[in-house]
């Protein structure tokens, strides 16, 4: 907790010198403002005193009473300059200063959005290198302890079967991380090269379902509804990746004993709809949208208690554009989520 809260004030420095800097900006203006109209009352003082004295000079020859020529000056030409002087010198200032509050809001607003941007960032990948470490960490010592137990020790087959079993699987969750790392790179900073080319999306999650029901063992309650003889335009390895990342995410974000259900059905007659339910911790509604951006993760104990880099699901939306579908994510009616893909369906298979 300490460590947390120090690497949060670190990362706020920033923040609290924009703020402190802005307070002392605003602060000098409103300054040089003050200033400015104290300096044009008093110039606009002076200068009345100044004309008054050369109009009653010019006029004491017509024997005017004194006390009358402050009534006769409110009505001189010189009066009615000054006047209008004033008001027109306060008038730049006053523009002035609401251009430059404008303009100082403006890039105000500016460099608050470029140093909140840079905070959201900076704690988005510690946490990424924080998930990626443990994540290869993990399945490594399970290799290595899996391999050394059966290297130094006198074991029947059964148990030797059951440790090369897990090391395998270990060494298969190794590869997929890598591959989603590898993955998430190339679409983010190039175009990636995908065939289109016509697929059997009913054969591949099956197979991907018998695949992920061995995996997830007795862990979790698995089950799937596939419908027969769906086609779409695509590539098989990125809707291979969509799929699994979305079983990989209700996975970790579910508890044991808990129900995973995979359905592909032909959805109004032009979509393939992919849905992937799960009983876990569930999404609030302020989040749904964000959990397909890199590195997010939503903020909660059960999401920070689980494993997982913030890449799967920014792979699985970018892979979907790539197939000119749609994603998103709905609460499921028990608990937990239910993510939601449609991709075009090919009418007929050629």
């Amino acid at each position: 907790m300490k460590a947390q809260f120090k690497e949060q004030t670190k990362l706020s420095t920033p923040l609290l010198a924009f703020y402190v800097l802005s307070f002392f900006v605003l602060l000098s203006a409103l300054g040089a403002m003050i200033f400015s109209f104290n300096y044009i009352k008093d110039y606009n003082h002076l200068y009345k005193e100044h004309a008054f004295t050369i109009y009653k000079h010019e006029h004491e020859k017509e024997n005017i009473e004194v006390t009358e020529f402050d009534q006769y000056f409110l009505q001189s030409v010189e009066y009615v300059k000054s006047t209008d002087k004033h008001k027109r010198d306060l008038t730049i200032v006053t523009i002035v200063f609401i251009l430059f509050l404008l303009i100082w809001t403006y890039l105000t607003h500016r460099l608050y959005t470029s140093l909140r941007t840079e905070h959201i960032l900076n704690t988005q990948r510690n946490n990424f290198l924080l998930s990626i470490t443990h994540e290869l960490k993990t399945p490594i010592a399970a290799i290595q302890m899996s391999v050394a137990t059966v290297k130094d020790r006198q074991l029947t087959a059964e148990k030797q079967q059951r440790l090369l079993t897990n090391a395998l699987q270990s060494s298969e969750r190794l590869d997929s991380l890598v591959d989603n790392i590898l993955l998430a790179a190339k679409l983010e900073n190039e175009e990636p090269h995908f065939t289109q080319e016509e697929m059997n999306i009913s054969m591949l999650a099956e197979e991907i379902a018998v695949q992920y029901e061995n995996s997830f063992g007795q862990k979790r309650a698995f089950s799937d509804e596939i419908e027969d003889g769906l086609y779409v335009n695509g590539d098989a390895t990125a809707l291979s990746s969509i799929i699994s990342n979305l079983l990989e995410n209700a996975y970790k974000y579910s508890k044991i004993n808990t129900k995973i259900s995979l359905k592909v059905f032909e959805y109004k007659k032009d979509k393939v709809r992919i849905e992937v339910a799960d009983e876990g911790v569930g999404i609030p509604n302020e989040q749904k949208e964000k959990v397909f951006d890199k590195f997010h993760r939503v903020n909660s104990e059960a999401t920070r208690t689980a494993k997982g880099t913030g890449l799967g699901l920014f792979i699985v939306k970018e892979l979907v554009n790539f197939h000119n579908g749609s994603v998103f994510v709905k609460d499921n009616e028990q608990q937990g989520s239910i993510f939601v893909v449609d991709i075009p369906l090919l009418a007929e298979a050629e």
